[in-house]
């Protein structure tokens, strides 16, 4: 089993791969439509559609992939949610999509069931911290920050997910599979925003994807999902 997650807007390559590939399914974190009209009007000649337009295509998108059976959840962004509830009054894509999916807004928390196997995860769309010399510092904040959400009836979370820079990348803690902890930022595919330049510098195409094993705690962390893809395709999940 495999999930692969994105932050901003889409690419026709990566959506015909997942909706067209087995056992492939994605989470979205946020900042699905850009909206900068809403925000910051000399922004808003980056967006190659108008509000409308976004919010019509995210919406068959998720449409699409609900039907395939292809989404596994959605996280609310700044730019989806809070850049439209200062202008609004309330979050367009949460009001839109919250009868659809399910929708977090701020910290998520998911039990991912595969197979006989469950795997925590967490997930924000973004935290308090950046550094510029650890991009998934964000993550590991957010780790320790919510450490008293976990417990006995909750189990720590093995994957660390936020978004929002624009620059993608993996980290990990614990080498044995099951003390193995993800730290996943995830990329975007707008990546010639002069104005997400000015605070997080030019933005990079990331989508990392994760496999989970059905049969046994262990999952795996892959920069891209063609690279989950041949590691999937040369397992033999019966042996």
């Amino acid at each position: 089993e495999c999930d692969w997650s994105s932050d901003v807007c889409s690419s026709d390559l990566h959506t015909k791969f997942l909706l067209e590939t087995d056992n492939f399914y994605i989470q979205l974190f946020g900042d699905d439509v850009n909206l900068m009209v809403m925000h910051y009007m000399a922004a808003a000649r980056h967006d190659g559609w108008t509000p409308e337009e976004q919010i019509a295509w995210l919406e068959s998108f998720v449409d699409e992939c609900l039907k395939r059976g292809k989404i596994i959840s959605m996280a609310s962004g700044n730019h989806s949610d809070e850049f439209t509830e200062r202008t609004a009054g309330f979050g367009i894509v949460r009001a839109i999509m919250k009868h659809k999916v399910p929708y977090f807004r701020g910290l998520g928390y998911i039990d991912l069931k595969v197979g006989k196997i469950t795997y925590p995860m967490a997930f924000v769309h973004k935290t308090r911290f950046n550094s510029f010399m650890n991009p998934t510092h964000g993550n590991k904040r957010m780790e320790q920050l919510h450490s008293h959400l976990f417990g006995v009836n909750r189990k720590i979370a093995r994957e660390y997910i936020t978004a929002h820079t624009h620059n993608p990348a993996v980290s990990m803690e614990g080498c044995l599979p099951k003390e193995r902890i993800y730290y996943i930022k995830c990329g975007t595919f707008k990546t010639n925003c002069v104005y997400s330049q000015r605070f997080f510098g030019q933005g990079r195409i990331g989508v990392p994807t994760v496999v989970y094993h059905p049969d046994r705690f262990e999952h795996i962390c892959f920069p891209t999902p063609w690279e989950a893809y041949r590691y999937m395709s040369g397992r033999d999940w019966n042996g």
